[in-house]
């Protein structure tokens, strides 16, 4: 390779790996890089030894590099910050916006959660160059001080970042480094105090609205009037999608029985069904075997009972007799009931008479065999 060509390749690795991206160099590529900035390459600089230093101590070179080439003349750099194509610095606000964006300066030390910290762990920091340095110790020092900022441009003047930059204070880079740490656990600290506030703040919240609901329980007595045992499950219904309420059950009630069942919201709603049908479950689970879906502000004022009984309309018995009695002759048929010509004129009859559409649960509760038979 002629040395024009690989003084070309070494400006080029220069100019699309900012510091984020040197780590992921061969040591190859890097001493390619030092030879663009002629930088010293030697473990020892000023010793005769020919071997070179280590890929962090090369990496710690160049960076170092481009910081005092930014000193000298900010506008002649290529922007070492994290970006995949090389730009030249637009000005001091480019550059903050770019911290800002990098690592989402828009807390405050109430909100500086985990997360956020990890944004500023040491490697990280540590491949900075010195102006975001300053520039991340200036906007953390206003978060710190709970400043009015949350990433707004317009609290930040030049001056105030050049004022940090400039002062021997943070000649070195350690400087910088041992003062963003010393911020970063003071927020995390800030903000573990105040969600432990917080979360006290929450809890007594938590306790007063429990005792609030307390003093406003109400009560119901659901009285089993019905010949069977009732179970009995509480819901809020879900006006989205009512059938996939959750029903938790409460109680079993005997026949005669009444239990005393505890609510707060006249929202409540109070279902009977004559199965068991888990802990918890939804309505559309429990709506077959349902007997009553009642709410809580149903019952009876003066003796808060709510009374579950199986009362019919006239349809409803109706029904019920005319399935029954159909039952019976298909049976009567299967018996062989149309053998006997005594018989025979009432099995025509029988067979010009139509039944009307009815379901499953229609011959459930009229009591003959249906798809529910034996189940539970």
């Amino acid at each position: 390779m002629s040395q024009v060509a690989y003084n070309q390749e070494c400006c080029q690795l220069a100019l699309v790996n900012g510091n984020h991206k040197l780590y992921r160099l061969k040591k190859a590529d890097l001493l390619k890089v030092c030879a663009h900035y002629g930088v010293e390459i030697r473990k020892n600089p000023g010793s005769n030894s020919r071997s070179t230093a280590l890929k962090g101590v090369l990496e710690a070179r160049i960076i170092e590099h481009r910081d005092d080439a930014y000193e000298r003349d900010p506008e002649s750099v290529v922007s070492p910050f994290n970006t995949d194509l090389p730009r030249r610095r637009e000005s001091m606000l480019h550059i903050i916006r770019e911290v800002i964006n990098d690592y989402s300066m828009g807390f405050t030390n109430h909100t500086f959660y985990g997360y956020y910290s990890v944004r500023f762990r040491n490697d990280k920091i540590m491949r900075e160059p010195k102006i975001n340095l300053a520039i991340i110790l200036f906007l953390l020092t206003k978060i710190d001080n709970d400043e009015e900022f949350r990433g707004r441009l317009e609290t930040i003047t030049n001056e105030q970042i050049l004022n940090i930059y400039r002062s021997r204070d943070y000649y070195h880079r350690n400087a910088y480094y041992d003062a963003i740490r010393v911020k970063v656990i003071s927020l995390k600290n800030k903000t573990e105090t105040f969600q432990e506030a917080e979360g006290q703040r929450e809890a007594r919240e938590r306790e007063r609205a429990a005792l609030q609901r307390q003093r406003e329980k109400k009560f119901v007595h659901v009285k089993n009037e019905t010949q069977q045992t009732i179970y009995v499950y509480w819901c809020f219904i879900r006006r989205d999608a009512p059938d996939y309420t959750k029903c938790n059950f409460f109680c079993e009630v005997v026949p005669g029985g009444t239990r005393v069942v505890e609510y707060w919201s006249d929202d409540t709603h109070i279902i009977t069904s004559r199965s068991h049908r888990t802990n918890a479950c939804y309505y559309m689970d429990i709506k077959d075997y349902m007997i009553a879906d009642n709410m809580a502000s149903d019952k009876d004022p003066i003796t808060e009972q709510l009374v579950i009984s199986q009362a019919k309309s006239e349809i409803e018995m109706w029904k019920e007799a005319a399935l029954k009695c159909d039952f019976l002759m298909k049976e009567l048929k299967r018996l062989g009931i149309e053998k006997d010509d005594n018989f025979a004129a009432v099995v025509d009859m029988h067979q010009d008479i139509v039944i009307p559409q009815h379901s499953e649960r229609d011959k459930d509760v009229a009591g003959i065999p249906s798809a529910f038979t034996n189940v539970t």
